[in-house]
Parts: structure tokens; C-alpha cells; sequence
């Protein structure tokens, strides 16, 4: 009889989230449910279909002002009140699986209301390295706050890491972190879907620089302001008729309040991300943050087309610049790959097959799934 798994997770399987969740949860769930008697326990607004598992409701975020001023973090409020935590423990002591399996630090105070070692955690980020970034790049009371709220996440993740059975992240850089912390780490790889229809390089037309992200987080939102206002002016200095296209949750108010080029199309949510990939000259996807992995990367490599990474978006991949996405870390670096890339289309066609060859190799959700699996396969 297959092992009971109990899956806990702020985003549930199948629900509209507007970030990169909403993409993981479905296929993780549908994979975990062949291997385990799974069950997943989510707060849900709305309700989301469940094949092959059982979807357990929890009760939804009901955010307050008071929320910003408690032991949690109120990063983790937002997505997490503390009647969902209550409810987990409750459904533990129901269903008695045989092993309890959270994802996203926002979980975190039900796995801290278990025992410890009996149960695992997925860090998507390192939240301590974004946190803290997050605050030395505020001023003012906000800064002020964001400190109190960088502590808070600190506190919070080494307590899981320390009490976790296993942590699992996406790049080595986090598993050193962890290891170094008293944590057991294992690195697992994103998982993505090849899109049908592969990337070649557009015709005519102005060209596009494509940021495709959930720019209603602040890391996202940073690094789009960082790609307008000091990359582009490098771009446009060499290649004026160039559109810089920002997509995604967030980014049609992203740069309100600013003086905006019209040579920026500020788009917002769009059906496909895929479509979006296909159709631009080149993809950008930097991180200003050590941490993580970012599948705007993953999904732009998928669809073949040719990415510029910086170092911190770079380093899960471990692959030499120009094989597979260029690197750029000064502004006028990431620039100066862009304008390459624009300028040098059979380039561009090359290295963005090499990675597309590469996600196909590394990043299919069956290998995905399977490394998960058997991580938790060894602690059941």
C-alpha cells in the first residue's frame, strides 16, 4: 500500500495565484499522487479541482494591520493565518500520514507545531537573503520596518532549517547555506514543460526585451525598475528602436507615479507566458538576490529563446556564460548582452537551443518529481 503523504502549501494545486506557485503546485501534486496516498491541505478563495489526491480546505488569509506587527513575519501572514496552522495539526492528528511535507516558508508555524525531524520543508528563496536586501535597499520608517521584518524572517527560517528532517532547495548555493546553519539540505531542480511552439528570431519589427515576472513581489518589482531605468538607457544609446516589454502580475502599475518612455510597454497578466517567450528578440531575467531559482529563466531557456541571466540568476545553472544564456551583472554588462543577442541573431538561435536541450534535459517535471519523491521516500 502506498505511503500517506500530507502535503501542506499556502498555493493550492490548480488555483490562480499570479506567480511562479501557480505553474509548481499542479504539476508537483499530480506527480507526488503516483508515488504516495496523497493528500494536499491549502487555503483556498476559491476552489480547486483535485485528481488523484485529496484536497483538504484550509481556512484563507485574513490579513490585518495588527498582522504587521506580530512575532510572524507579515510576509507570511498575508499568505497564512494562524486558523490554517491550527487546522494542519488537527488534520495531522485525522489522518496519521506517514510523512508531512511543507512547501514555502509561509507553512512554516504549522511544521513548527510538529515534532522535530518529523517532516520536510521546500525553500523556494533563501527569504533571509531577500529580506535583508530588501531592507538595506529601504529608507526612512520603511526601512526602519523592513529591518524588523528581515529579523522576523531570519528567526523563522533557521528555526525550520535546524527542525526540518530535510530541506529541500534549488541551487547548491542555497544547500551551503543551510548545511552551514545545521540543516540537511537536497537540491532538487525546477520543473518546466517545453512549449510547443519554439522560439526563432522575429522577422521585422521593432525589436523586444521581454521581462516576464510577478512584479507584485518586490524583488521582481525592483529588478524591473533596475531594467528601466539603468539598463535601457545603455540599450537605446546603441539601439534606439528597441521596446523593453514588462508582463506579468503587477506590471502595468509597476512604474506608476514615474515618467515612463513609450518605448516601454507595461502589459500586466497575460494567458500565456509561453506565447510571450515565443515572440520576443530577448528574454531578460535578472535577480538582484542570491537565492533561489527563478523559472522565468527555466521557461524563457524552454522556449528556446535566448536569455541574459545576471550572476545570481545564473549560478543554479551551473553553466559557463554563452552556452546556454548570457551574463551580465553592471547594468551596462546586461545591456551590452542584450544589444549582442539583438545584433546577432544566428547567435541567439544557437545558444537558445543549447537551452532549450538543456531544460530538456535537466528541468523535465518527471525528473522533477522524482527527486522529490525519492527525498521523501527516504524519510517516510
Amino acid at each position: 500500500m502506498p505511503r500517506r503523504l500530507l502535503v501542506v502549501t499556502p498555493y493550492a494545486p490548480g488555483g490562480s495565484h499570479f506567480h511562479a506557485a501557480a505553474d509548481l503546485a499542479g504539476h508537483l501534486a499530480d506527480g507526488l499522487a503516483r508515488d504516495f496516498e496523497l493528500h494536499v491541505a491549502a487555503p483556498m478563495g476559491e476552489p480547486a479541482e483535485a485528481v488523484g489526491f485529496r484536497l483538504h480546505t484550509l481556512p484563507a488569509p485574513a490579513f490585518t494591520k495588527r498582522d504587521y506587527f506580530g512575532l510572524l513575519p507579515a510576509a507570511t501572514r498575508m499568505d497564512w493565518p494562524a486558523a490554517a496552522t491550527a487546522a494542519v495539526l488537527r488534520l495531522v492528528r485525522e489522518i496519521e500520514p506517514d510523512h508531512i511535507h511543507f512547501e514555502y516558508l509561509q507553512s512554516a508555524e504549522a511544521a513548527l507545531g510538529l515534532d522535530d525531524g518529523t517532516w520536510s520543508l521546500t525553500l523556494h528563496d533563501v527569504g533571509e537573503r531577500v529580506f535583508s536586501d530588501r531592507a538595506k535597499a529601504a529608507t526612512g520608517l520603511e526601512g526602519v520596518y523592513r529591518r524588523l521584518e528581515s529579523v522576523r524572517v531570519r528567526r523563522i527560517e533557521r528555526r525550520v532549517i535546524r527542525s526540518a528532517g530535510r530541506v529541500f532547495v534549488f541551487a547548491e548555493r542555497d544547500a551551503s547555506h543551510v548545511r552551514n546553519l545545521g540543516g540537511n539540505p537536497q537540491v532538487i531542480r525546477v520543473g518546466t514543460s517545453l512549449p510547443p511552439v519554439e522560439w526563432s528570431h522575429p522577422a521585422d519589427g521593432h525589436p523586444v526585451l521581454l521581462f516576464a515576472a510577478a512584479m507584485s513581489r518586490d524583488v521582481n518589482a525592483r529588478a524591473a525598475r533596475w531594467l528601466v531605468h539603468e539598463v535601457m538607457p545603455h540599450v537605446w544609446a546603441n539601439i534606439p528602436e528597441v521596446r523593453l516589454r514588462l508582463v506579468g502580475d503587477g506590471s502595468d502599475q509597476i512604474l506608476a507615479g514615474d515618467p515612463v518612455d513609450d518605448r516601454i510597454e507595461q502589459v500586466g497578466r497575460v494567458t500565456s507566458f509561453d506565447a510571450e517567450f515565443v515572440a520576443a528578440s530577448v528574454v531578460l531575467a535578472p535577480s538582484l538576490v542570491g537565492a533561489g531559482v527563478l523559472l522565468k529563466a527555466v521557461k524563457g531557456m524552454a522556449a528556446g529563446a535566448p536569455v541574459v541571466l545576471t550572476s545570481h540568476s545564473a549560478a543554479p545553472f551551473l553553466s559557463a556564460n554563452g552556452e546556454i544564456a548570457l551574463v551580465g551583472d553592471t547594468s551596462k554588462q546586461f545591456a551590452s548582452a542584450a544589444v549582442y543577442l539583438i545584433q546577432n541573431p544566428e547567435e541567439a538561435s544557437a545558444m537558445g537551443k543549447r537551452a532549450r536541450a538543456f531544460v530538456a534535459e535537466n528541468h523535465s517535471w518527471p525528473a522533477a518529481v522524482r527527486a522529490v519523491s525519492d527525498g521523501l521516500v527516504g524519510l517516510s
